[in-house]
């Protein structure tokens, strides 16, 4: 969690569970836990990126889609894949 001193907004980075632990409630407690803080501290929204697999948690817990994030990803050239179809 990022919260700047008197910012409105919460950032959330990277949350995750191990398979092992999931759909136990453990990101919901500690989400639940880290939204009271952030109010606490003057936070008026709180935002994330989701992957498909964590949308329905975070829509349980009051988030709305607002946008698409679009990631690009460029495999460089290396000695051994140069001129191979891996490198397109």
């Amino acid at each position: 969690m990022e919260l700047p001193a008197r910012h409105p907004d919460c950032g959330i980075y990277t949350v995750g569970t191990a398979p092992a632990w999931r759909r136990r409630g453990l990101v919901t407690a500690l989400l639940r836990h880290v939204l009271a803080v952030a109010e606490q501290d003057g936070a008026r929204t709180a935002t994330l990126q989701s992957t498909p697999m964590a949308r329905a948690l975070y829509a349980a817990l009051g988030f709305l889609p607002v946008g698409r994030y679009e990631a690009w990803v460029r495999t460089i050239r290396t000695a051994t894949t140069a001129g191979t179809r891996r490198d397109r």
